[in-house]
């Protein structure tokens, strides 16, 4: 194969698909809530102060996906502490998880010709 030269369709197809920068548009931002089962556990009221906060700025800007095992203690949580004008812009999605990175159990979204692919 001459460099440059395209080898097949499947090598096209793959050339036009590429990971989404972190500037591009989205519909919205997905958490996954830190728990006891979860790296965070020997600091756990640290790190959920943290992700209010995250929560706090995502979900007053645009739509915010929290995955949780207990989604209703998260959502309980989130409605005492955060304002209505964040709170209603959060989606709960209730699955075990034992991390807090999405990589580990969430899509990644690839940038195509024909839009995007999850």
């Amino acid at each position: 194969m001459v460099v440059g030269q395209i080898a097949d369709d499947e090598t096209t197809a793959t050339l036009k698909r590429t990971l989404a920068p972190e500037w591009a548009l989205q519909s919205g931002v997905q958490l996954t809530w830190p728990h006891a089962g979860t790296d965070w556990a020997y600091m756990l009221p640290e790190v959920t102060a943290c992700y209010l906060r995250l929560a706090y700025e995502i979900a007053t800007r645009e739509t915010l996906l929290i995955v949780a095992p207990d989604t209703e203690a998260v959502k309980r949580l989130i409605d005492e502490q955060l304002p209505k004008r964040a709170t209603a812009h959060i989606i709960y999605k209730t699955c075990n998880t034992n991390d807090t990175w999405a990589r580990d159990h969430a899509f990644l979204t690839l940038a195509t010709t024909e839009g995007p692919e999850l």
